[in-house]
């Protein structure tokens, strides 16, 4: 597996993954800058039958965490 972090040079921040096979991480995102809050749009492989992407928005900060349930040959 594979995790990568990017900021760009007007502060937005992608962040991506993908693994050949089936792991749960959790990685804490400590390099976001302190005391801002961002808006996190997230997208990751579907488990479910009828459906491709899942599609999860919330808020997060330098003392949050993220957990990656990843599937084998997917992506977060």
């Amino acid at each position: 597996y594979i995790i990568i972090a990017r900021k760009t040079f007007d502060n937005i921040w992608y962040i991506a993954s993908i693994s050949a096979v089936e792991i749960e991480l959790v990685i804490n995102i400590e390099f976001l800058d302190e005391g801002i809050e961002y808006h996190l749009t997230r997208y990751t492989d579907s488990k479910k039958k009828n459906s491709l992407i899942e599609f999860q928005e919330s808020k997060v900060n330098a003392k949050s965490s993220l957990k990656f349930s990843l599937i084998s040959g997917g992506g977060d």
